[in-house]
């Protein structure tokens, strides 16, 4: 191999270049370049986790705000108040002229200040009451059958003798 005579200039250059191609290597064997790539994939993958998340989060609010809307759709579709309801299903059912009794019941529990309709029907056939709680339950309107104190045998042996407690959201 021929021998090479670099001048001062030269040999500066040459030992510079050496200098900052041993830094470059030095660097990425480091990991800089390569730990930033790293690190920036990273977080790309955390930011789209993220994003999912929100959506979902999101898509969770706007559901329970299409529930929200269509519970209060309901209640604005409520005719009356319960009492009017009850007596109204009583009268459809054709108890009313069967001795059933209706009073108002207002409940007051820990935090809670509903009305109540009691109820007591005697002498009903099952058919009769699963129609009568079918028809008081349906229609949209909202309450519960909160108590059923007694459902039994009448005492004259034809038929039920019932019981219960309604209640509902005020109007």
């Amino acid at each position: 191999m021929p021998k090479v005579n670099l001048q001062k200039r030269e040999k500066v250059m040459v030992v510079g270049g050496a200098v900052v191609a041993a830094l470059i290597l030095a660097s990425f064997l480091a990991g800089g370049p390569l730990n930033a790539y790293r690190d920036s994939r990273n977080l790309v993958k955390q930011a789209r986790q993220n994003h999912k998340s929100a959506v979902m989060m999101r898509e969770d609010a706007l559901a329970v705000e299409r529930q929200r809307k269509a519970l209060e759709q309901i209640l604005r579709r409520n005719q009356g108040d319960l009492w009017s309801h009850i007596w109204r299903v009583l009268d459809e059912a054709g108890l009313i002229e069967r001795d059933a009794k209706l009073e108002d019941r207002p409940r007051v529990g820990r935090s809670i200040n509903l009305p109540g309709v009691h109820v007591v029907l005697k002498g009903v056939s099952t058919e009769e009451l699963v129609d009568f709680l079918h028809r008081a339950h349906g229609g949209g309107h909202i309450m519960v059958l909160n108590e059923m104190r007694f459902l039994k045998p009448a005492s004259d042996g034809k038929g039920l003798d019932c019981d219960m407690t309604f209640m509902g959201p005020k109007s």
